[in-house]
């Protein structure tokens, strides 16, 4: 296996991929029903092709890279990773492939009913009620996935004991997901630390990234009113 990239060569491969951007407007699901809501200067993908840059080896990478991470947090035992669909798929694969214990692997699918999306076992994968799982996705923009992941799951008859994700946008969705379920959601870094090292590359502006950051707040301030009400 080729060496485990670190959160800065994770960076580093997005930025070439031309996978983050800033500089315009890039607005969520979450705008569809909320159109008012303030729209983040700032997109990140962690997706392979088509809808993504990235190639099926940048993935593995990345989700080989989650697991060193998620292994540095002296995590509970578990028994199967389940991916989120669609873009933590790879990402959950490649992690189980490389975790250090035996696990299982249990893979999901979004499907829709009349109005309802829901998120239900997409095989035949081999699961027993009470066993322990970890979910794995991209990144946290929303908390909207994660949720319908987590209810997906225990519908099963599973435990979720955590979560790991390449980044996190820290609009609250971590906090929600927490308070609601009591499920912690590990990340290797935010979209803030992100831009950081990127001004230090050189490879954003320091206007691009102060609008970035201002959206963010902005939306989050916006999205903690809405949980609220």
């Amino acid at each position: 296996m080729a060496e485990v990239l670190t959160r800065e060569g994770v960076a580093d491969l997005l930025h070439r991929r031309r996978a983050v951007k800033t500089g315009g407007s890039y607005p969520f699901k979450y705008h569809e029903d909320h159109p008012d809501a303030p729209i983040p200067r700032v997109y990140v993908s962690i997706r392979g092709k088509p809808k993504g840059s990235l190639t099926d080896k940048d993935l593995e990478r990345i989700g080989h890279h989650m697991a060193s991470i998620y292994r540095r947090k002296n995590p509970p035992p578990f028994d199967l990773v389940a991916p989120l669909p669609d873009a933590g798929t790879p990402l959950g694969e490649a992690f189980r492939d490389v975790w250090p214990t035996p696990v299982g692997l249990l893979r999901l699918k979004k499907v829709t009913e009349g109005d309802r999306r829901r998120i239900i076992p997409s095989t035949d994968d081999p699961y027993r009620r009470g066993m322990r799982v970890v979910i794995a996705d991209d990144l946290c923009s929303t908390s909207a996935t994660k949720v319908e992941g987590i209810l997906a799951v225990r519908e099963l008859g599973l435990v979720i004991v955590g979560g790991i994700m390449a980044a996190s946008y820290r609009l609250g969705g971590e906090e929600e997901i927490l308070q609601r379920f009591g499920v912690k959601l590990d990340y290797s870094f935010t979209v803030s630390w992100l831009l950081g090292y990127y001004l230090t590359k050189k490879w954003v502006t320091k206007a691009h990234k102060a609008q970035a950051e201002q959206s963010m707040r902005r939306l989050s301030n916006y999205m903690a009113d809405h949980r609220a009400s």
